[in-house]
């Protein structure tokens, strides 16, 4: 279509040439760039009034001068403008980087989540706090879910599904499956307590969670060797099995601060936005 109208366009022009000469076109500067250009030779000579044979010759050769000229223009500017186009245009990126760059940042915050705060829950038996992380609420007019199947469940089987099968798709999909079993073995053990917290249910509870952190470092580890790193995207920070030693409580505790207010409406987007991105790198958060 583009070159439909470049042609039409520069034909238009060619029939100003012919009629009408540089009083087709006002401007001096524009004239001679256009002659320049798109003029053949032949025709760039001044339109003479003589109505004799040797002027009709002349315009007859110009005409079919200007008939070799012009298709050939049109074709060499609309195949530059085609250029253009196909280096401008960049490559889609694949849905596993655009799906990497999507969940990771909410997926390496909600790691954090687990290594600090969900730890620190089954440490001080704070069973109620452990709990409502599994706790489903809705209403006849809104569904909601779980902040386990919302921060971790949902995004790990979408990022999974990005990747095909047959190029890790089905590992990651395995180990998602593994961590909902240990998530399953929690709740239950946290169900279960009741009166004095046994030593038994106690060891447990830190057992599923200890599994579910090793399941979490293998998807990550998974996802960095998969997506992270043949695409040079910041890659997952693993968990550490020692969360008060972690470099990254620090900043942990900032980001909620900061993340507490985007909820409140109190920091605009795209701080938020970018705070959130922080969440894939050990520097301070904002």
């Amino acid at each position: 279509m583009r070159i439909i109208i470049l042609v039409a366009v520069i034909h238009t022009i060619y029939l100003g040439e012919l009629c009408y000469g540089p009083y087709a076109i006002r401007s001096a500067a524009a004239w001679a760039t256009y002659r320049s250009a798109f003029v053949p030779p032949v025709l760039r000579s001044p339109r003479r009034s003589s109505l004799s044979a040797e002027s009709g010759q002349l315009e007859a050769a110009s005409r079919r001068d200007a008939l070799a000229f012009f298709p050939a223009a049109a074709l060499a500017v609309s195949n530059a403008l085609l250029l253009d186009d196909a280096v401008a245009v960049e490559p889609p990126l694949p849905s596993s980087i655009k799906s990497f760059r999507q969940y990771a940042p909410q997926l390496q915050l909600s790691g954090d989540f687990y290594l600090f705060d969900l730890a620190e829950d089954i440490r001080t038996s704070n069973w109620d706090d452990v709990l409502d992380q599994f706790k489903v609420s809705g209403s006849a007019r809104f569904v909601s879910v779980s902040r386990m199947d919302r921060d971790f469940f949902s995004p790990m089987r979408l990022l999974a599904k990005s990747v095909p099968e047959d190029e890790g798709g089905s590992d990651l999909e395995q180990v998602t499956e593994r961590f909902e079993s240990s998530m399953r073995r929690l709740q239950s053990v946290a169900k279960g307590v009741g009166g004095d917290v046994t030593k038994e249910l106690k060891k447990e509870a830190q057992d599923a969670w200890e599994s579910g952190r090793q399941d979490i470092n293998t998807y990550m580890r998974l996802a960095n060797q998969l997506i992270a790193e043949p695409a040079e995207v910041a890659p997952f920070t693993l968990l550490p099995s020692a969360s008060d030693d972690s470099p990254r409580r620090d900043k942990y505790i900032k980001i909620k601060k900061v993340l507490a207010k985007c909820q409140q409406g109190g920091v605009g987007v795209n701080v938020c936005g970018d705070v959130l991105k922080q969440a894939m790198s050990m520097d301070d958060a904002a």
